[in-house]
């Protein structure tokens, strides 16, 4: 049973605080900090079912700020339920017990990370999406060059400040291993005149002054439809379309269904890219998944990251997809045990060796731009997608159908027509539109959990839910007209 109580002024910036065991104490110390802002919430997770019993009884299980968990064996569960439902809010923890919530926080990451696609109803990412779509008739086909660099050494390049350190050493590996960069780290290896063989493109919407910082327009570019379709048209180089991770299911089912796991950062990507070419070894540089405040490596400035930077310790700072990040090198690393993978960064890449650049043999010497250059002209060309009027009649019909839902509930009101057999068949007709399973239902998952925070009423919930799809419809039907 928690019985420390925590000092208000220190929870300023905390709007959810996870406590082990139920105190009633505690609970009576946070009562103001608990008033003073309408997100804030007090969660309890409790092992032992009769201290639940009684607390689900008593004041704490009666006040809308607290939530109570009886947690007997289920911890991922409980925690997988918290994170989901305090959605993009601030957690805090007693100092005692932070080490009891490593894998909450390691969740609540996961879980915020993953949501950010989908902020603007995912408009963000799907504006780009459909705006790349003309360029897939002078994109190579990515999934085709599997293999096509088998045994060749990779660098993949982060924007750490680590990359300082190695920038001259990089010069001398040309034509000696396949170096691979995107986002921030191009600009920095430019200011160090490193060309890297491979560029790579990621970010919906990352900072356009920083790209036309770089020089290396005519390289090799790989990318994915989400990334910035503004970006995308100044790119004069050979382009390869890569797969989405699936995190946007619109998108992969517009390019029919194709996934590569492309982690998290463009980090993450090159060193999907570099496994998916058949490098070996893979060797990390600048991908320390931290900085000073705001800083990457050749001082380029970070000025679009100093509100989301986390104090990592030493003065150093991390991001919540930086931490994912460098869990996704080490996962990746782990599952493919047959590729050497080298961590010459600052960074910690888990279970990763260590070592100095210096220090790594790169003997042989290949003709590279030849070899992608033939590589990927071999590759064919991305067929024509098919499916947008597919989607924009499906769109359609779903706004249709939400609006004679809405209409059978004002008839209804103050009952329900759930129970009615014309709105069962408007439920199972739109269950099976296109939007519906791959727009509307994945956006609708990941945001009634803050909408049901405060909304309890099963009447309420249903019209929330038609309301927001009614409110996502209008946006995609608005890109989906900007289209030629």
């Amino acid at each position: 049973m928690a019985t420390a109580v925590m000092d208000a002024a220190a929870l300023a910036d905390v709007d959810v605080v996870c406590v082990c065991g139920i105190s009633e104490t505690l609970y009576g110390s946070l009562s103001s900090w608990l008033k003073k802002g309408e997100e804030r919430y007090l969660v309890f997770i409790e092992k032992d079912a009769e201290s639940f019993a009684r607390a689900k009884e008593g004041p704490l299980g009666k006040d809308e700020r607290v939530r109570l968990f009886l947690c007997a064996g289920q911890e991922e569960k409980v925690f997988r339920q918290i994170a989901w439902e305090f959605l993009l809010l601030r957690f805090g923890y007693l100092p005692e017990q932070e080490e009891q919530f490593a894998h909450l926080k390691q969740i609540h990451r996961y879980v915020n990370v993953f949501a950010s696609d989908s902020k603007e109803q995912g408009m963000r990412v799907l504006h780009n999406v459909f705006n790349n779509l003309r360029h897939l008739p002078r994109a190579h086909f990515g999934p085709q060059l599997e293999g096509a660099c088998k045994g060749i050494p990779a660098v993949v390049c982060g924007a750490g400040p680590s990359l300082d350190k190695v920038a001259e050493h990089l010069k001398g590996l040309e034509g000696r291993a396949l170096v691979i960069a995107g986002g921030s780290a191009l600009t920095a290896l430019t200011k160090y005149g490193v060309k890297p063989d491979i560029s790579a493109g990621l970010d919906p919407q990352p900072p356009i002054h920083r790209f036309l910082e770089q020089e290396n327009f005519e390289t090799p570019f790989f990318y994915q439809a989400r990334f910035s379709s503004e970006i995308l048209d100044k790119v004069h180089g050979p382009l390869v379309w890569m797969p989405g991770s699936g995190s946007c299911p619109l998108e992969s089912w517009i390019h029919g269904g194709e996934r590569l796991d492309s982690g998290w950062t463009v980090a993450n990507f090159c060193a999907a890219i570099a496994f998916h070419l058949g490098c070996n070894p893979i060797v990390f540089v600048g991908t320390d998944f931290s900085c000073g405040e705001g800083i990457y490596a050749g001082k380029i400035a970070g000025e679009e990251n100093r509100d989301a930077l986390v104090p990592t310790g030493g003065g150093r700072f991390s991001k919540m997809d930086w931490l994912l990040s460098a869990e996704w090198m080490g996962g990746l690393a782990h599952a493919h045990p047959e590729v050497e993978w080298i961590n010459a960064s600052d960074g910690t890449l888990p279970g990763i060796e260590c070592k100095e650049l210096a220090d790594i043999p790169f003997e042989t010497h290949y003709d590279l731009a030849a070899l992608l250059h033939g590589a990927i002209q071999n590759a064919p060309l991305c067929e024509s997608v098919t499916g947008i009027e597919t989607l924009r009649a499906s769109a359609q019909k779903c706004l249709e159908l939400c609006d004679q839902k809405l209409s059978l509930w004002e008839k209804a009101y103050p009952h329900s027509p759930k129970e009615k057999g014309e709105y069962a068949l408007l439920e199972v007709e739109m269950e099976q539109e296109v939007c519906t399973r791959y727009f509307l239902e994945p956006l609708w998952n990941i945001w009634k959990h803050p909408i049901f925070r405060k909304e309890s009423h099963p009447f309420a919930r249903d019209v929330h839910q038609i309301l927001f799809h009614k409110s996502a419809i209008g946006p995609l039907l608005q890109e989906l007209s900007c289209m030629h």
